[in-house]
């Protein structure tokens, strides 16, 4: 169990890593079968497919097609990014819903989709003393495939996940099916929840903590119980260099990774904005490890950790520096053409899964990148679509720093045998 979680927390940040990777151009093509391997026709298929918009992998809602007699359907334009693949839902009214992406390193020629009936999820949400159980809204963030042949969540098989954009679309196209406000007597339902799967629901609401719950061991129960604390919250002052506020700065306050995998949490991210007097409030946050960045035009912030207890009020004063202008472009190694929308980002390490996130931008046009970043140790990793990942680059941002404006990245464009695979390890 321990290692099952700990795999999910280190798989909560694919789509991080993922962005920036080659894109795999493919047609897909589904197959509906119920839970004796028998197809199902006309079942309704909604296909996602994740998408390159402003730099960031997005998901979107590519089509929806109707299985035939064989339970099939084919799907054009339904290519792959790096890790993260294209989402498939099916259900026949009434009668069977199955979910289903394709697998971390590819699912062949066929993605089978496994539908079972459907039931409706139901539970009950507690609040402290004084608290509104109708503030709270409750969601699924995570649909896990059980494996037939030992009845065991399948670990590569995270249909959804709360930092992508694959919620937010399939609510648009598939209203109310993965989202349930609570009643004032704090009960709630989630329809047309396939009956053979494990789900991790997220729970919000005001004044209060955030809270996961993950389907135990030994089953899905009859009836969920979520109980929320109050929250705690992290606020206080951003000053620019030379000690005016820092109007607009963001705050962002992200689980410490490491911190999540020890203690079986689940990673989660909160933002706050800095008002014209230059102060930031961060609400909802369960007590756990944070790292603390900040995004402004002002200046930069080293990533900060701190600690927070249950419905404790932490009081900060962020103060910005100047920091590092670095600067160079990314080009192809073969004929050095520039590479455009590259993913350039400067971590605090050599690795990307555990290190703390200092500065991220994209290359233009002509393939060039600038970015400011605080003083101190810093890697540089550059990603991009159809080529493969550069070694990560060192960083000499010692104090006093001058600027760096003459980096140059060669990527190798990767084969059609590459698509689709894992990034090389990476060596410091």
């Amino acid at each position: 169990m321990m290692l099952r979680r700990a795999m999910a927390a280190v798989l909560a940040l694919v789509p991080v890593v993922a962005q920036g990777e080659a894109a795999s151009p493919s047609t897909l093509r589904v197959r509906c079968v119920d839970e004796r391997g028998t197809a199902v026709a006309n079942a309704m298929v909604e296909v996602f497919v994740p998408r390159h918009l402003d730099g960031v992998v997005r998901f979107e809602h590519r089509t929806t097609r109707r299985s035939n007699a064989a339970g099939e359907c084919e799907v054009t334009d339904a290519a792959r990014i790096g890790w993260v693949g294209p989402w498939v839902h099916a259900r026949v009214h009434g009668l069977g819903v199955g979910m289903r992406t394709t697998d971390l390193f590819g699912s062949g020629d066929v993605l089978t989709v496994v539908m079972t009936a459907p039931r409706t999820l139901r539970g009950t949400v507690h609040v402290p003393e004084g608290m509104r159980a109708d503030s709270v809204q409750v969601r699924v963030i995570v649909v896990q495939a059980l494996v037939p042949a030992n009845r065991e969540p399948g670990a590569l098989r995270h249909f959804l996940d709360p930092q992508s954009s694959l919620h937010d679309e399939f609510e648009r196209v598939l209203p109310g099916r993965l989202t349930a406000n609570v009643a004032a007597d704090g009960s709630f339902a989630l329809a047309e929840v396939p009956s053979d799967v494990r789900v991790v629901l997220e729970a919000r609401g005001a004044g209060l903590a955030l809270t996961h719950w993950e389907t135990p061991a030994a089953g899905m129960p009859e009836r969920v119980e979520l109980t929320l604390a109050r929250e705690a919250v992290f606020a206080g002052l951003v000053s620019a260099p030379g000690g005016k506020p820092a109007e607009g700065a963001g705050v962002v306050l992200e689980t410490d990774p490491v911190w999540s995998i020890q203690n079986l949490r689940r990673t989660s991210r909160f933002s706050g904005i800095a008002d014209a007097e230059g102060r930031f409030r961060v609400t909802g946050l369960p007590e756990g490890q944070y790292v603390v960045s900040l995004r402004s035009g002002a200046g930069c912030l080293r990533p900060l950790q701190v600690t927070l207890a249950t419905a404790e009020r932490r009081d900060a004063a962020l103060q910005l520096e100047i920091g590092v202008d670095v600067a160079g472009v990314v080009l192809a190694a073969d004929d050095r053409s520039p590479v455009a929308n590259a993913g350039v980002t400067v971590c605090s390490a050599s690795k990307r899964f555990f290190s703390k996130e200092l500065a991220r931008t994209h290359t233009d046009a002509a393939g060039r990148f600038v970015l400011r970043v605080p003083v101190g140790e810093a890697w540089l990793h550059v990603t991009a679509a159809r080529f493969g990942r550069a070694e990560p680059t060192e960083l000499q941002l010692g104090r006093p720093a001058p600027a760096l404006r003459s980096l140059e990245v060669l990527l190798q464009r990767s084969t059609p045998a590459d698509v689709g695979q894992p990034p090389p390890p990476v060596k410091k």
